[in-house]
């Protein structure tokens, strides 16, 4: 295994156990560890004691040890591939070190469907080259919600970064926040576990480098967890509001991240938090407007803590006179 880094580790061991619980079936690290480990269950009066350790999976801080990994392997075929995914290389990729001589590489390693996106081959000489990175491919990679997806993004805005590409750089950074909200909302149930973890790692790591001459990502207070839990419960409220009985689609997901959408909580905005470069001091029109949008995902994030999905939903469905909403919702 790599290097310990608590800023990979922690999302690439959740994601790990996410996967081999949701292979063996199983809803709490309790019964995963019951299949794996059963015999670190011992009769007491009381019951059955255990070690409580695959709890420390789940939430990340505890990497599990070769050992264990190679026997879940055995019960969960393709688990311990999970820790060689290219998502965890380029995050754990010094900031000082070059990417241009392994990003290659780590994108072979990816989906077939998304090494289509990215590769091609000369008509003449027959040898694979690089496409170039265009709006199309930002947006396909964005709506696939999946670990490759999310890992070829970063990889195309480390790479822009790096070539002084800042204008592809930044493109790609706003494909990678609405690629997390695309996977938080339509992603796979082991992914959606973790992807405020991944979030997280992402805003310290790859986040930094999406920048140009004038403007900059900024998470400053921002919670990756309340986030995704926010902008979940919006997709949620407006599909059933506006497609009831349909299954979320990704352009459900691109109306609620913009141009937004009023709920229960009002008129909510879920654009990319860029501020502006300001050498002189002076706060300007996009300063004004990203310290508005963590306000007001602050101030939603706390009502949503305070009254729950549940009291909210029903609001929601009142107000819109449907009755068999509010019913459902108890």
């Amino acid at each position: 295994m790599a290097r310990r880094d608590p800023v990979v580790d922690i999302p690439a061991n959740a994601y790990w156990f996410e996967n081999v619980r949701v292979k063996l079936g199983q809803k709490r690290p309790y019964g995963v560890e019951k299949v794996v480990e059963p015999q670190g269950f011992r009769k007491m009066d009381s019951g059955y004691g255990h070690t409580n350790k695959w709890r420390n999976y789940k939430s990340g801080r505890r990497r599990p040890q070769a050992v264990l990994v190679n026997k879940v392997e055995s019960l969960c075929p393709s688990t311990a591939a999970v820790f060689d995914h290219p998502l965890w290389k380029v995050a754990r990729l010094p900031d000082t070190a070059s990417l241009l001589p392994l990003s290659a590489t780590w994108l072979r390693m990816l989906n077939i469907e998304v090494l289509t996106l990215l590769f091609k081959r000369d008509q003449r000489t027959g040898v694979e080259i690089r496409r170039g990175v265009t709006g199309r491919v930002l947006r396909r990679l964005c709506h696939r919600a999946d670990l490759d997806g999310i890992a070829a993004l970063a990889i195309l805005l480390r790479e822009a970064a790096e070539r002084g590409e800042l204008k592809t750089a930044i493109a790609a950074g706003d494909a990678l926040y609405r690629g997390i909200l695309h996977v938080a909302t339509r992603g796979n149930e082991q992914l959606r576990c973790v992807i405020a973890k991944i979030f997280a790692m992402l805003i310290q790591r790859v986040f930094p480098f999406a920048r140009d001459r004038t403007s900059y990502f900024c998470f400053q207070g921002v919670s990756p967890e309340k986030l995704c839990r926010l902008f979940v419960f919006s997709c949620q409220l407006r599909s059933e509001q506006f497609r009831s009985g349909r299954v979320l689609q990704a352009s459900d997901v691109d109306m609620t991240i913009s141009p937004g959408w009023c709920g229960p909580l009002g008129f909510l905005y879920f654009s990319p938090p860029v501020r502006t470069i300001n050498r002189a001091g002076a706060q300007s029109i996009l300063d004004e407007n990203h310290s508005a949008l963590i306000c007001m995902w602050e101030t939603a994030s706390a009502s949503l803590d305070v009254h729950g999905p549940a009291t909210l939903a029903r609001r929601e469905a009142l107000s819109v006179g449907n009755i068999s909403d509010v019913i459902s919702c108890k």
